[in-house]
């Protein structure tokens, strides 16, 4: 009885380097992901960030508005101003109330993105109910921390890797 085995064995060795390169590719890949969704939270987070602002600035402007409107009502009340500023007020009134009105619909929509980015359950939209209670000390790396876990493209990179480390 007798029986060999080869001390070099070419085709051997070519798997396992093939191996160790699609591991490196592999962990690569998941790399440029992660650096991909959190470039891409970091964006929405701060579009979120920028509408809210808008909002507020929309807010402050129907107040001065209404005392606008408040005002030119007295002073066609006395006679001392004509019906052509009150309609004038009413109109800046409308408009910066159907501004509002579109600050929220965009707002609800990167809420939206932002929570689908997370890997949060986006629920219906709703112009009441769906609000982010992002604080100002919220940071990227903790809303990366959330997302990681719940994207698929991370699932599939990390098995690819798990796959490319068990054939060694």
């Amino acid at each position: 009885v007798q029986f060999g085995y080869d001390i070099y064995d070419g085709a051997a060795i070519a798997r396992v380097q093939a191996a160790k390169d699609n591991e490196k590719l592999s962990s690569n890949t998941a790399s440029q992901y992660r650096s991909d969704l959190t470039y891409m939270m970091l964006l929405q987070f701060l579009n979120v960030k920028r509408i809210k602002k808008s909002m507020n600035a929309i807010d402050a402007n129907i107040d001065r508005d209404n005392e606008i409107l408040l005002v030119a009502k007295k002073h066609l009340s006395v006679g001392a101003g004509i019906a052509i500023d009150v309609n004038r007020a009413e109109g800046l009134l409308e408009r910066d109330k159907y501004k509002k009105l579109d600050a929220k619909t965009a707002y609800l929509k990167a809420c939206q993105d932002l929570l689908s980015t997370i890997g949060k359950p986006v629920p219906p939209c709703d112009l009441t109910t769906l609000e982010l209670n992002l604080s100002p000390t919220t940071r990227t790396e903790d809303l990366s921390t959330t997302a990681m876990p719940q994207r698929p493209y991370n699932h599939a990179a990390k098995s690819t890797i798990l796959l490319d480390v068990s054939f060694k």
